[in-house]
């Protein structure tokens, strides 16, 4: 700790002290705490602004401090505002950890859900809750003509009823007798390969 320190604030122990020990670990506290807010907030899927900007503020405050510890040349330079600088990095700290707490205090669980609103599958709002279904495959009559009145290639295949050059190939070939009924077939096809 350069000497000008001590001899400028000969009057107040306690900035002495805080120059010797707190203004690092102040600093260090200060960064370590800006660094989880940021952290946090990016897990949780929250903005977090003011936290963040408060987290930052108060990282950057602390430097001057820190600076005039370590270096004598900006030491000697801010001597008429070093007791300025001492309170400023205290109050910096203190900045931190209210910003830490605030931050705790006011977000979200992991899931990026308000607490209140509960399990998997609660809408945002907390109004109710989303019944958990398997999705449905919708069905529909066959409109296209089938039988007789189909479309048919020059090997006399129909091209309607999937049966493309040469056989049928799935559930809506020739054999297929919702597809020669035209009864309701599912919108969802499976897929076959020819080869």
């Amino acid at each position: 700790m350069p000497e000008v320190i001590i001899q400028v604030l000969d009057g107040s122990p306690a900035l002495i002290q805080w120059y010797q020990w707190g203004a690092l670990i102040g600093f260090v506290v200060a960064i370590g705490a800006m660094i989880w807010i940021f952290m946090d907030a990016e897990r949780s899927s929250e903005d977090a602004t003011i936290w963040k900007s408060l987290g930052a503020i108060a990282s950057v405050l602390c430097v001057p401090a820190l600076l005039a510890r370590m270096h004598s040349g900006f030491a000697l330079e801010m001597r008429d505002a070093l007791q300025l600088l001492g309170y400023l990095s205290i109050g910096s700290l203190l900045l931190a950890i209210v910003s830490v707490i605030a931050h705790a205090a006011t977000r979200r669980p992991l899931g990026g859900l308000p607490a209140s609103i509960g399990s998997l599958g609660a809408d945002r709002q907390g109004g109710g809750q989303y019944p958990l279904q398997p999705p449905t495959i919708a069905s529909f009559p066959s409109a296209l003509p089938s039988g007789n009145n189909a479309p048919t290639m020059a090997g006399g295949n129909n091209v309607v009823s999937g049966t493309a050059v040469g056989g049928a190939w799935g559930p809506w070939g020739q054999g297929s007798p919702a597809g020669a009924r035209g009864e309701a077939q599912s919108a969802v096809a499976p897929t076959q390969f020819m080869g």
